[in-house]
């Protein structure tokens, strides 16, 4: 039976082995992570009905991606790793409420961006992302040598972000999101996240000058 130690425990040994490199595996983007369509679906229906080997394997197709989004959210590996664990117990929790409408992935990142939002209430932001993370943001001519002022700054201005506009920016230029996915994660309409995205955009902009890459609009 699935207690809330054993799969945190669970989700801690997913991520152990994601920062060993796995398997050599691309886990950016697990594959059928739509409930409807791909090799994952037969899985999350298994999960929904509270298979326990299901819901095993989910953590360890989705901890990671989850985990990198919380990194960028709230800039302290040690928080995601704590957080990624909650959104996967609350996952387990919660299961019988995913109905299969949007992808599976979504639902389990909205849980993370509320997971987020929590954290966000109950402490300052951290000042200082990992320059290593994943969704480590591209730098300008000034080169590597800039790279971990450059980043400390970066997320400061962050931090300092209205949270829909923080949240809207990294999962679409970070995350590389389409509009749609990061709508759905968000529970808006992509009319509106565009919106979100250029505010954001142009408020580091003001305050980072051309040090960003273009990235993605």
């Amino acid at each position: 039976m699935w207690t809330r130690h054993r799969l945190a425990l669970c989700v801690a040994d997913a991520l152990a082995l994601e920062a060993d490199g796995g398997a050599g595996e691309d886990r950016r983007r697990p594959a059928g992570s739509s409930a409807s369509t791909g090799p994952t679906a037969g899985l999350v229906a298994r999960f929904v009905a509270g298979d326990e080997a299901a819901c095993a394997e989910v953590v360890r197709l989705f901890a990671p991606r989850v985990r990198a989004l919380l990194v960028r959210l709230v800039g302290s590996r040690h928080d995601a790793d704590d957080l990624c664990q909650e959104v996967f117990v609350r996952a387990w929790r919660r299961r019988a409420q995913y109905d299969g409408r949007g992808s599976f992935e979504g639902w389990l990142l909205r849980s993370a961006v509320h997971a987020a939002r929590d954290h966000a209430r109950r402490r300052r932001p951290v000042e200082a992302l990992d320059d290593d993370g994943p969704g480590s943001v591209r730098l300008g001519p000034e080169g590597a040598a800039a790279s971990g002022e450059f980043h400390r700054v970066l997320a400061r201005e962050l931090a300092d972000l209205p949270v829909r506009w923080r949240e809207a920016l990294v999962l679409r230029v970070l995350e590389e999101r389409s509009y749609e996915e990061v709508a759905q994660i968000l529970g808006l309409v992509p009319g509106s996240v565009r919106i979100l995205v250029m505010k954001a955009r142009r408020r580091l902009e003001e305050r980072l000058g051309d040090h960003l890459d273009g990235g993605a609009t």
